[in-house]
């Protein structure tokens, strides 16, 4: 599958240093929430690491359409019952102690791994397996990461790969239409994916399967998972670039244009899938 990163580098070079990697992944996912509200995405079922906040709750993922279940982290054979209240889930019959937060200095991050400056307090390979990184600064800020396991590097230096980046959580509310912040800096790369976060053990974390819209994007480098359409996707980015110059320019209104011919297209294709071209009939003819 094609990912973002192909994606923007078929954009022409003014469009691609104007606007920072995390204007190119909101897009991604607004337009990848646009296409799931025509139905022309299939739902996803998801399971994230979720942490409990003031003993009883964990927000919900904002992407999700319904919750499947909540499993302990350590026990996965153990299920919590919960009650949806208020877009959360309050936990029945158990009120857990606040999660004890072991925090390290990042020196540099990926989407899939992570090292952290060991100086002061040493790690022992393989100590970190199966805990849950909650980053708090970054791009993938608000975003939560199971840990598969740690290695030191050097003496001074650690190394902590996360599991499948597709398994990659999300902590706190989100909303994909917010607005993007104005002034933004040419380098398209200069964002670190991550800049701080805490690790939490896994028995103070928990387990949420649930039945979302779409596995949103976090990079550059993740797949955008839409073959075939590259004409829809470059028409949706050409759009949202010309919109943040001017929503009411010639250029912003035809490539909004060429988007909607483009979605045309797909519901035309979708609709000749379903109704597949049966043939004539003649009167006499059986079948």
């Amino acid at each position: 599958m094609a990912t973002l990163r192909s994606y923007v580098e078929r954009m022409p070079m003014t469009y691609r240093h104007r606007y920072r990697s995390s204007y190119w992944v909101s897009w991604a996912n607004a337009l990848l929430e646009r296409l799931s509200g025509a139905g022309y995405l299939p739902p996803q079922l998801l399971t994230r690491g979720v942490v409990v906040h003031n003993g009883v709750w964990v927000n919900r993922p904002p992407m999700s359409r319904d919750v499947k279940e909540l499993r302990s982290a350590q026990d996965q054979s153990f299920v919590y019952r919960f009650a949806e209240e208020n877009n959360r889930l309050r936990i029945f019959e158990t009120v857990f102690s606040k999660p004890e937060k072991r925090v390290y200095p990042i020196v540099e991050s990926s989407p899939s791994y992570i090292v952290l400056d060991n100086t002061e307090a040493k790690l022992d390979n393989g100590y970190l397996e199966n805990w849950l990184f909650v980053a708090t600064g970054g791009t993938a800020a608000r975003h939560t990461f199971i840990v598969e396991t740690n290695a030191e590097s050097d003496d001074n230096h650690t190394v902590v790969t996360f599991r499948d980046r597709k398994g990659a959580g999300m902590d706190t509310d989100w909303d994909f239409s917010d607005p993007m912040p104005d002034d933004p800096p040419l380098d398209i790369d200069d964002e670190p994916f991550i800049t701080t976060g805490y690790f939490v053990a896994p028995r103070d974390y928990l387990m949420l399967s649930f039945t979302a819209k779409f596995d949103p994007l976090l990079s550059m480098d993740d797949n955008l998972g839409i073959e075939g359409y590259e004409n829809l996707v470059d028409a949706w980015f050409r759009w949202k670039v010309e919109e943040q110059v001017s929503a009411l320019s010639q250029e912003c209104a035809y490539w909004n244009q060429q988007f909607d011919i483009e979605m045309s297209r797909l519901r035309i294709e979708r609709f000749n899938r379903v109704n597949k071209p049966q043939g004539r009939r003649l009167a006499g003819f059986a079948g």
